[in-house]
């Protein structure tokens, strides 16, 4: 069952590292390691809030995308940091 949840974790961190934000569990014992490998981090997570408070100011003064962490950031990307703080686990 190990060898089991240790192919399912990998498969998961492989479709993660590819833009997924969730897979299917084939047994319940992977529940736990696939919350575990797509729950958005604390890191992840306090960016998020980040980009939304710069974007928030922003827009605030009438600009529409900004340099955010070295990269151009827009209001796509504020609605992908929403939806990434509305799936907390």
């Amino acid at each position: 069952m190990l060898v089991e949840c240790l192919g399912a974790c990998a498969l998961a961190e492989q479709n993660r590292a590819l833009g997924y934000t969730g897979m299917m569990a084939i047994h319940p014992s992977h529940v736990p390691v696939l919350n575990e490998v797509f729950a958005p981090g604390p890191d992840e997570l306090a960016r998020a809030a980040r980009l939304i408070a710069v974007m928030e100011e922003a827009q605030a003064r009438g600009v529409g995308a900004v340099t955010f962490d070295g990269e151009m950031v827009d209001e796509a990307m504020v609605t992908t940091a929403r939806t990434l703080l509305a799936r907390r686990i």
